[in-house]
């Protein structure tokens, strides 16, 4: 099972296959480089945007602190995303479908008080 077969197939771990080690490290560092380019992008916006203010050019300025908050806000993703709890459920919500001992599952959506739920049930 390579880096690119996560999304494929019998979607890893439901039919109780474990990751190898190997693809373990491969999944912690693509998370951790996404977090680092992120957090470095964000540095550069600021930079680019207070020399936009100290030279008062007004488009220098917006465009890279509005792409320095927005690198921000992608960090900030990544770092929370690093809890396994929240990363399992995307996990398991990103697919329509899935096998799990013996029975098939299918997502469903619900919408209660303007807010939208998913929910699995068993296939027919």
């Amino acid at each position: 099972m390579g880096r690119s077969d996560y999304g494929r197939g019998n979607y890893g771990r439901w039919d109780d296959q474990r990751w190898s080690d190997r693809d373990r490290y491969y999944y912690s560092n693509d998370r951790q480089d996404s977090k680092n380019t992120w957090r470095n992008l964000g540095i550069l916006g600021g930079v680019v945007g207070i020399a936009g203010l100290l030279s008062g050019d007004d488009q220098l300025a917006a465009i890279g602190l509005g792409g320095g908050l927005y690198s921000a806000y992608r960090y900030e993703e990544d770092r929370k995303s690093e809890n396994r709890w929240d990363r399992n459920r995307y996990e398991l919500y990103r697919h329509p479908s899935f096998d799990y001992r013996g029975h098939h599952y299918i997502r469903r959506e619900r919408e209660r008080d303007g807010q939208k739920y998913f929910y699995f049930e068993i296939g027919r």
